[in-house]
This record gives C-alpha cells, structure tokens and sequence, in this order.
C-alpha cells in the first residue's frame, strides 16, 4: 500500500511539472500586398492583407530549473514530501495497532516427555519336533511309522502297501496254520484268539504272545 501511494505522488508531480514547463508561443504574421491594375479610366489600386497565425507549445526539460518560478515549485515539492512522510506516518500507527502486544512474562517452555517404549518380550520360538507319519500294518496290528513300509504300486491313498516290511517278509498262512509276527513262529490256528474285526476272524497274534504283552501292559 505505501508503494502505491509513493507511486501516484510522483506521477502526480511529474505531469504537474510538465505543465508548469509548457510554454506556449504563438506568432501571427501579416502580408500585406499592393498593386495596380491600369484601366482605361486610369489605376485602379488593390491591396491585398493575409494573416498567419501559428501557435506552438514547448516543453522544457525535467531537471532543467525554471528561473521565472523557482519558489513555486520548491513549495510543491516541499508539500509534497510533507505529505509522503505524514502518509507513512499513519501507516506505522495502522500497523502498530494491528500487531499483538507482546507480554513482559516470561514464556515457560513446556517439554513434552517422551513416551516409554514398551518393551516386548521377545519369546524364543521352540522349534517343534517334526510330526512323525505312521500307519497301522493290517497284518501285524501295530503302529508303525512310515519308513517300516514299503512303496506299493497299487493305487492305495498314500502310496504304501498295507503291511509293514517285516510281514511282507513273513511265511503266508496256510488253511490249518497262521504265522504270528512277534514270535515269528507258525501256530495252528486254534492257538489265536477271536476277533471279528479281522477278516480271518483270529487276532493277528498268537495267544503266548498276546498274553505276554498283556502281562507286561
């Protein structure tokens, strides 16, 4: 805004100025023209007048100093800076008026303490012990794991025959006789117990051998 008005005084100033630079001359200039003519009768005289106005303006240079008017135009200047000084002197006020008074308290610097960190308590990981695949032989009964198998190559679920290695191995049973897997001996049948579950209706040990486990259960 004070740049605005500094602008416009000095614009003011210098058409002010070139007006009271102008001057303006003007030259009229008269040609008068006699002559005679003869006639028959005599002359006849003819005078003839023409005037030639002409009007011109001329400026005089900015910084050239008018000698006619000297203190006129310091008078303007005079004023005119009188004016600027008293225009900046009502902005410093507007500005000072808009500005927040500062108070003589002092400011307290307040810290923010920073916040704890929860430590986490990190658990070891317990690598838990590979799960061991094992299977149910159908001759011998008994849980084995899968290396006791052999590969079959029947379509069976998962690949394995149904009996573990060591009943692959073992004599077949016959009509009157059946091998017993712990004892690996060959029993007539009347020495197994019943079970319906199997599809020879015996249990797949012998009695010696199931009474033992028995015992020692």
């Amino acid at each position: 805004m004070e740049i605005f008005w500094v602008v416009v005084g000095v614009v003011v100033v210098i058409l002010y100025l070139i007006n009271q630079n102008k001057t303006r001359v003007t030259n009229r200039t008269e040609i008068t023209r006699d002559r005679k003519i003869k006639t028959d009768d005599g002359e006849i005289s003819i005078r003839e007048r023409q005037v030639i106005d002409s009007v011109s303006t001329q400026y005089t240079k900015p910084n050239t100093v008018n000698v006619e008017q000297p203190d006129y135009d310091k008078t303007v200047i005079s004023d005119y800076y009188k004016q600027l000084a008293k225009q900046k002197a009502i902005e410093s006020l507007r500005q000072n008026q808009t500005q927040p008074v500062a108070s003589s308290r002092p400011v307290e610097k307040i810290v923010n303490p920073l916040p704890r960190v929860e430590q986490k308590q990190i658990t070891p990981k317990t690598e838990s012990a590979p799960v061991e695949h094992r299977k149910v032989c159908t001759r011998c009964s008994r849980n084995l794991p899968m290396d006791k198998f052999r590969k079959s190559s029947k379509p069976h679920h998962d690949g394995y025959t149904t009996w573990c290695a060591h009943c692959l191995d073992g004599p077949k049973n016959t009509r009157h006789t059946k091998w017993c897997p712990i004892c690996e001996i060959r029993r007539k049948r009347t020495s197994y117990y019943k079970n319906a579950n199997n599809a020879d209706g015996l249990m797949s040990w012998c009695k010696s051998c199931w009474d033992s486990y028995r015992g020692r259960s």
